[in-house]
């Protein structure tokens, strides 16, 4: 019951996790990031299936939670192009969720 009240919390969100630290030329903390990441309408979360990206300093970086993302098919973003990219990858991301919330409702039937 509560794994289903923590969906219900985000799924109007995009939620991410982050690896490593951001660019300190861009945002001196991760609290700066996930201030920034807030106010676009992203949600920090822990690193889970339900999770939408993961946020890492190099893409190329071989770590625990990287490893986690690939496992379960969660698209890895660099900070510098979440950055450059937080309006489309909002939209993209936010359309998959409806169109799961959707294609979900159409089975129930």
């Amino acid at each position: 019951m509560e794994h289903l009240k923590l969906f219900e919390e985000f799924k109007d969100k995009v939620t991410y996790e982050m690896s490593g630290p951001p660019p300190r030329h861009l945002w001196r903390y991760k609290a700066d990031f996930t201030d920034d990441m807030s106010s676009w309408g992203y949600e920090h979360t822990s690193l889970t299936k339900k999770t939408d990206m993961l946020m890492v300093e190099d893409e190329n970086l071989e770590t625990a939670k990287t490893k986690k993302a690939k496992k379960y098919n969660i698209p890895i973003h660099s900070y510098k192009d979440a950055f450059k990219k937080k309006d489309k990858l909002y939209t993209i991301t936010m359309r998959k969720k409806r169109m799961g919330d959707i294609m979900s409702k159409l089975g129930e039937k």
